[in-house]
């Protein structure tokens, strides 16, 4: 699990992710449409402010293609858990999302077959 990092390891982190993006303050300030000040940028960077706001931070995701929720948690933001059962999210590591192009009679085999895979194991 991530970890929340100081202001001065936080802000060393957003200014390699800005370096490897090949991006100035301004840059970052332009595509943020003006919402990231550079100066702001700056102080972030430097450590000075500790703890910038979420919507600082989704701007900066956007713009470094980064976790917002990572960046929240290394700026000290509180975020809630998934509430999820890692078992409903995912069959042996693969994604629900993987059967989410399945059409209506495909997913109802799928439905069918875990049941006879459920009865199978019950009659070990």
């Amino acid at each position: 699990m991530e970890e929340q990092k100081t202001p001065a390891e936080f802000g060393a982190y957003l200014r390699d992710l800005r370096d490897a993006a090949g991006l100035t303050l301004r840059d970052v300030e332009e595509q943020t449409g003006g919402v990231v000040k550079n100066g702001y940028l700056s102080q972030i960077e430097k450590g000075t402010i500790n703890k910038p706001s979420p919507g600082i931070l989704f701007e900066l995701a956007q713009v470094f293609g980064v976790s917002y929720r990572v960046l929240l948690i290394y700026a000290g933001h509180r975020v809630p858990e998934e509430q999820v059962n890692p078992d409903q999210r995912a069959i042996a590591d693969l994604p629900l999302r993987a059967f989410a192009e399945l059409d209506a009679e495909d997913r109802q085999a799928l439905i069918e077959y875990a049941a006879f895979l459920r009865q199978r194991k019950k009659g070990r």
